[in-house]
């Protein structure tokens, strides 16, 4: 089956940043789990240290492309998380903040990648907010979750969000018309697609992936035409609430709740997001 990649949107978003040369110093990654979100962090990396005019950023080819792609540039520092909340403690956070003020050694900027950023406590998450909102000269965080509605709304406020996913067609058409058809109170035509999940699991957290996905690209206004027509008469304030709706549903997929009654919650849930605003 064919793929849509919808990277390319990240990619065409990082090479206009690149371009002008306007790189933002707090970027996040979000991608669900098997996706390359580290890869792409890599290529943000290259692109803030290639030597190379800013339209062939990254080149790949130049010494500090190369050393980046090695994993041995003394400018880019790696921080993974595997371990949960605590791995990602606020005294980490702090020493993060501090090593920010130190000068590069051999790039432009200090690049800082912190994988699993959802393991980050409240308290962590407070730590950093402190330096990204007044951030020193020459540094770039890259932050990268599978979930970014686990970060405080202060951080999502203040980062370039990027989200990193691969979905084969199939579920990019039918999460298209699942919402539309929701979206124009046809729960009938809905339930019609949903039902054929009612024991696909994997393929129901699938669709409910994309769909998430498409509401976030109508909530930012690049959207497909056949959303975005509704962003006007539904509302930001909505199209949030269907966002975090959807989310929700996404863990309940991954749980014990029954395959008919989860599609069946997909339609009464999403139409009554807007009796929580």
């Amino acid at each position: 089956m064919s793929k849509t990649n919808l990277s390319d949107k990240a990619n065409n978003i990082l090479q206009s940043w690149l371009n002008g040369d306007r790189l933002p110093h707090a970027i996040l990654l979000e991608g669900s789990e098997g996706e390359d979100t580290s890869a792409f962090a890599t290529k943000i990396a290259q692109g803030s240290l290639c030597t190379d005019l800013p339209s062939a950023r990254p080149c790949e080819i130049c010494r500090d492309c190369i050393k980046v792609a090695k994993g041995v540039h003394p400018d880019v520092i790696f921080y993974s998380s595997q371990g949960g909340s605590r791995s990602l403690h606020v005294d980490l956070v702090r020493e993060i903040r501090a090593s920010a003020y130190l000068r590069p050694n051999e790039g432009r900027y200090r690049v800082f990648i912190l994988e699993n950023a959802q393991n980050m406590t409240i308290q962590s998450q407070n730590a950093m907010l402190k330096i990204i909102e007044e951030p020193p000269n020459g540094v770039i965080f890259i932050l990268i979750c599978d979930n970014k509605s686990s970060l405080l709304p202060t951080i999502l406020s203040r980062v370039g969000a990027l989200t990193i996913a691969s979905l084969d067609d199939a579920h990019c058409e039918e999460a298209l018309t699942v919402l539309s058809a929701l979206f124009s109170g046809d729960e009938i035509k809905a339930l019609e697609i949903l039902c054929a999940y009612e024991k696909d699991r994997q393929g129901l957290l699938n669709l409910l992936t994309q769909m998430k996905l498409q509401v976030a690209q109508v909530i930012t206004q690049n959207g497909s035409p056949e959303l975005s027509r509704f962003r006007q008469s539904l509302g930001a304030l909505y199209l949030t609430k269907i966002y975090d709706t959807i989310e929700e549903l996404r863990r309940s997929a991954d749980g014990n709740v029954s395959g008919l009654l989860l599609v069946t919650l997909v339609c009464s849930e999403i139409r009554g997001a807007e009796d929580g605003l």
